[in-house]
């Protein structure tokens, strides 16, 4: 018989094929770093150790195979065959066959001598429900966001779409400046303190990893609050300088309706400097005012560093504007109501 171990490694040389490739992601879209990668390759041991554990029970209690392939068939159909979309990833990331192989196959013999054991029906029983919660969401971190950034890595406004969000809400925040925001964000996006004066808070994809951000701004403009009138004014006589980064090209300035008010869609490019390197950039920034204060949803991408100015919109510029209008339209201003 044919050990779990000796199964991986031929199974590798299938997943290189064309048919795995159709099936899986495209690495253009994931930022290689190291850390992406260490959260692809925590995905992919998740999986293949959760398989493992399945198949041996399969093995040992054959009442329980129908449940095990029932339940494998529903996690890879909840997350979108997140083993494949890893291993993607990482051939993106090595793209020396032996030394990922290598890598990978230490990682399997690992799982293999911790796991291959024998299962009681009790404990088959109560794996087969833990995978159920697991199907439901229950992942201990930073797995779920793992897994969940790389079933929506081509598209990541679809995973609020999909109800996998976190709520935000800006109540009694110092930066708030008494303004109270609450808005949805991907799980598989790291959220963290702003570290500038006027940041209240900010998210990147991939679990922190990526290179779209969103950061949510609330800046106070008074003395006399901002009216409907105040945004069309903007738009009959338009100077954007305020709302430009250093040397932004703007690309687009656009009315919209945010929680039943006047606002603006701000879309710019700019070279963004630090030290002696500079990066492209491109924005949208939804303005959106609220009182004497403006609240600012401001979304980035990063277009090719390798180039000298953003002579191009960027790939990303369509997922960041995707996920950016996701979030702006999950905005809500308890406090109006």
């Amino acid at each position: 018989m044919k050990t779990f171990f000796g199964f991986l490694l031929s199974a590798f040389a299938m997943l290189s094929g064309p048919s795995f490739a159709q099936s899986t992601l495209d690495p253009s879209v994931v930022l290689l770093n190291r850390q992406s990668v260490s959260l692809a390759s925590s995905v992919y041991g998740y999986v293949s150790g959760q398989t493992l554990v399945l198949d041996l029970i399969a093995q040992q209690h054959p009442d329980l195979a129908p449940d095990t392939e029932r339940l494998k068939a529903l996690f890879s159909a909840a997350y979108g065959d997140p083993s494949a979309r890893a291993y993607a990833v990482l051939m993106a990331a090595i793209p020396d066959a032996e030394q990922r192989d290598g890598m990978l196959s230490q990682m399997v013999a690992q799982l293999d001598g911790t796991l291959r054991r024998s299962y009681s029906r009790d404990e088959s029983i109560a794996f087969l429900q833990e995978v159920q919660a697991r199907i439901q969401g229950q992942i201990a971190s930073p797995v779920l966001e793992g897994i969940l950034w790389l079933k929506y890595a081509e598209q990541p406004g679809a995973e609020i779409a999909e109800r996998r969000y976190r709520e935000f809400s800006s109540k009694g925040l110092p930066k708030s400046l008494g303004s109270t925001v609450n808005l949805k964000v991907p799980v598989s996006w790291l959220g963290k303190d702003g570290d500038r004066p006027h940041v209240v808070q900010s998210w990147t994809n991939q679990n922190g990893t990526g290179g779209i951000f969103i950061a949510l701004m609330i800046r106070d403009v008074g003395p006399a609050p901002i009216t409907d009138a105040d945004i069309k004014e903007a738009f009959d006589h338009p100077d954007w300088d305020d709302f430009m980064v250093g040397g932004g090209e703007l690309i687009e300035a656009k009315p919209v309706v945010i929680e039943n008010r006047s606002a603006i869609r701000i879309d710019q490019t700019a070279n963004m400097q630090r030290l002696d390197v500079t990066l492209p950039t491109v924005m949208r920034s939804y303005v959106v005012p609220q009182g004497t204060n403006l609240v600012f949803l401001q979304c980035m991408a990063f277009a090719d560093p390798t180039k000298p100015s953003v002579d191009e919109l960027p790939p990303d510029y369509g997922r960041m504007t995707s996920v950016c209008d996701t979030v702006a339209n999950t905005i809500v201003f308890p406090d109006d109501y």
